[in-house]
């Protein structure tokens, strides 16, 4: 779920996708006590 939108998000084209590669970590950057995914 989180690799397809990645994926949509960064408009990576078809053939890229073997290749691709993408990192992501849940943090709480406000401080609010909620995590978010960060993308890398």
């Amino acid at each position: 779920m989180i690799r397809a939108r990645i994926v949509n998000a960064c408009e990576t084209p078809e053939d890229y996708l073997a290749d691709t590669r993408y990192f992501y970590n849940y943090v709480d950057l406000d401080g609010g006590g909620t995590d978010k995914v960060l993308r890398l």
